[in-house]
């Protein structure tokens, strides 16, 4: 399980390597879950590639049965990480403090999958009593656990630093040009007018008039890419247009903007006053 931990550090390089000024690629815009499915099937590869010779199970009967296993470990971090995210976990010390949750949750989860998938291959011994299992899963769990939580990071590293995968093209159109990168990468049908801008961790949610979408983005290069009386943000995971605005209410020390699509916006305590007196003097 140790390659895992490999895959990481080689995945984060290449990232780091290239993300920076855009990852040059013929797929087309790359989605978060393209990314995530090209890093499952890569690490499943190498791990099955790299596994030892077995005379009693096939060499690609080993190297798919690694890749599904990545596939599976990866898709559970990733669902893992979504309901993290939905129970509100603190994020005080940043987002890696929902990563590092996720996955010793997915861990926990997949460990009596994966050891079963062992004894099928002939890996583990069936267990013959509860004592047994548990010590089973035990070791399973501590096995995976942390080369897999390295992984896990190393997957996110990039998104945590502010980096982003986008495609650019030199024979792209000028007005195309003029239009801010993250833009570029929302699906065509669901571009439209810009209302507001969320940070979900490796994620940007750019909501327009015609739907919303989710892209791999920084919210603070995106605001940068914006002209600064198009709008403003109002909390530090969230950017609204003026124009999208309807109302502006206080209560207390918390603050609520209501946007023309009825999404409902956070404002922060520490921007309350300010998001106040601008927005009396530019709305009335």
């Amino acid at each position: 399980m140790h390659a895992y931990a490999r895959m990481g550090r080689l995945l984060y390089e290449r990232a780091t390597g290239h993300m920076k000024n855009h990852w040059p690629t013929d797929l087309g815009d790359i989605k978060p879950w393209k990314y995530f499915l090209i890093v499952a099937i890569s690490l499943g590869l190498i791990l099955g590639l790299s596994a030892p010779d077995s005379e009693a199970i096939p060499a690609w009967l080993i190297t798919i049965t690694w890749v599904v296993q990545s596939l599976i470990t990866i898709g559970a971090l990733l669902l893992v990480h979504r309901l993290v995210q939905a129970t509100g976990i603190p994020k005080k010390v940043g987002n890696l403090t929902q990563l590092i949750t996720s996955g010793v949750v997915a861990i926990v989860l997949l460990s009596p999958l994966l050891l079963w998938l062992d004894i099928l291959l002939g890996n583990n011994s069936v267990p013959t009593s509860p004592q047994t299992l548990f010590l089973a899963l035990g070791e399973e769990t501590l096995g995976m656990g942390p080369p897999v939580i390295v992984a896990w990071l190393a997957m996110n590293a990039p998104f945590l630093a502010g980096f982003r995968l986008a495609t650019t093209s030199i024979d792209e159109a000028p007005e195309t040009a003029l239009t801010p990168t993250f833009l570029q990468l929302v699906e065509s049908e669901k571009k439209g007018k810009l209302l507001s801008l969320t940070a979900e961790l490796h994620y940007l949610r750019v909501t327009t008039d015609a739907g919303k979408s989710l892209v791999l983005y920084n919210l603070r290069d995106a605001i940068a890419e914006l002209p600064k009386d198009q709008g403003i943000q109002v909390h530090r995971s969230h950017w609204v247009s003026f124009n999208a605005i309807v109302s502006f209410s206080k209560h207390g020390r918390q603050g609520t903007l209501l946007l023309l699509n009825d999404d409902k916006i956070p404002v922060s305590r520490s921007q309350l006053n300010r998001i106040e007196s601008v927005l009396a003097e530019r709305l009335g």
